[in-house]
């Protein structure tokens, strides 16, 4: 799809978005995030959250706010968390980042990253606490079974058909490693206990961001880094790792799956796309918002390169008038689908940026803006490139045997 304008640019400016245009995107923001968004008051009654926030708590969206947070943890739990919120209000700690069970209505157990700040007016006065809350019960769930027996982790690991080592986290020194791992990293694994693990990586940034992310979150996955085998022959991996408990402490257990023969092919094709890149900037999700009549009333920079034009001069404007009656239907038939279902409906289309000639295939995610009477007021689209990602799960795909 080629987008461009029909209208010289040197006609009148359209207004910018009203506030009110401004806050339906706001809103929808808020309502379709991945994480959960809430707002508490220093007693951590909520003052309001996100349908991802209701929909992990087990309450009904309407019955969220004034929900005393403290009162639907674990009983085991309340002290605690008023404790952190009065430190919090206290300016004692500067943020609340732990983990907590819910259980829901059904009895199953539901577990929760809950990173909290405070927030303050203009005068430096606290107006309640800001939390995002992501839903862990998966990672949790694994991570929980690692730990069940350390007899039983050496009779999996052992059998892996892939290289497994275990890591002690407070000095990073080398605890176990399976069959696997001997061969990838080409020494006897019992005659390297207590080798530090830094010997093995290139970088040792990479190193630190592992750590960082698996004192964050517990997990990390399908990390890529270039690595070191005991005769320092350099190769590159895929990382996924998970915090464990070994020999009665917390350790790392990690899987290195060496990916040499892949990174190489990818280095090869991405020093052409470098080449690409010294011509064109950067392109992140394009985005932009109509109203029921179709008619654009918001849109990015990146929207912009896609026209060929300015903001002011796409304002006002239609699918009709950018590219034609013939795919202004087949555009206006895509949207109405995405209100009638009243939620994100996703396809794929290539687009071709007028300004800088780049044409890919984007992901294309259309979601009906509600105003503040739950009403809808026009729909978002926002397209994210994905033809990166379908080119290397076809390389994967065509790589099986």
């Amino acid at each position: 799809m080629t987008i461009s304008p029909n209208e010289p640019p040197d006609q009148a400016r359209q207004p910018s978005p009203s506030p009110a245009q401004q806050e339906w995107m706001l809103e929808h923001l808020f309502d379709v995030a991945d994480v959960g968004i809430v707002f508490m008051d220093a007693s951590t009654r909520i003052i309001r959250g996100n349908p991802y926030a209701a929909t992990f708590f087990d309450i009904k969206p309407e019955a969220l706010a004034g929900t005393v947070y403290a009162d639907i943890v674990l009983p085991e739990d309340r002290e605690s968390i008023l404790s952190n919120s009065r430190k919090l209000f206290a300016e004692e700690i500067p943020f609340i980042d732990s983990e907590r069970c819910f259980i829901h209505r059904d009895g199953t157990r539901h577990r929760g990253h809950w990173k909290v700040r405070l927030i303050k007016d203009t005068d430096g006065n606290a107006l309640g606490e800001l939390a995002i809350l992501t839903d862990i019960t998966e990672q949790h769930q694994i991570r929980k079974t690692l730990e069940a027996s350390e007899a039983r982790y050496r009779q999996l690991l052992e059998n892996a058909p892939f290289p497994l080592i275990i890591t002690r986290l407070r000095d990073g020194s080398l605890r176990y490693g399976n069959r696997r791992a001997e061969v990838q990293l080409n020494f006897k694994c019992d005659e390297g206990i207590g080798l530090p693990v830094t010997d093995f990586y290139q970088r040792l940034e990479d190193r630190n961001l592992l750590i960082d992310m698996l004192r964050e979150k517990g997990a990390a996955y399908d990390l890529e880094m270039p690595m070191y085998a005991r005769d320092f022959r350099p190769y590159w991996a895929l990382v996924s790792a998970s915090v464990v408990e070994w020999e009665g402490e917390p350790a790392v257990l990690a899987a290195i799956n060496e990916i040499t023969l892949r990174k190489n092919a990818e280095l090869t094709i991405e020093q052409e796309r470098i080449k690409l890149r010294t011509l064109l900037q950067t392109i992140p999700d394009v985005l932009w918002a109509k109203d029921l009549n179709g008619v654009y009333i918001a849109c990015n920079p990146v929207f912009e390169k896609l026209c060929g034009a300015k903001e002011s001069e796409l304002i006002g404007k239609t699918d009709a008038d950018l590219v034609g009656s013939e795919h202004a239907a087949l555009y206006r038939k895509s949207d109405q689908v995405a209100l009638q279902l009243n939620r994100t409906y996703i396809e794929e289309d290539w687009l071709d940026f007028a300004e800088t000639g780049y044409r890919g295939l984007f992901e294309i995610m259309k979601t009906p803006m509600l105003d503040s009477l739950g009403q809808q007021a026009g729909i978002l689209i926002l397209a994210r490139d994905v033809t990166e990602n379908r080119r290397i799960q076809h390389m994967l795909q065509e790589s099986l045997p």
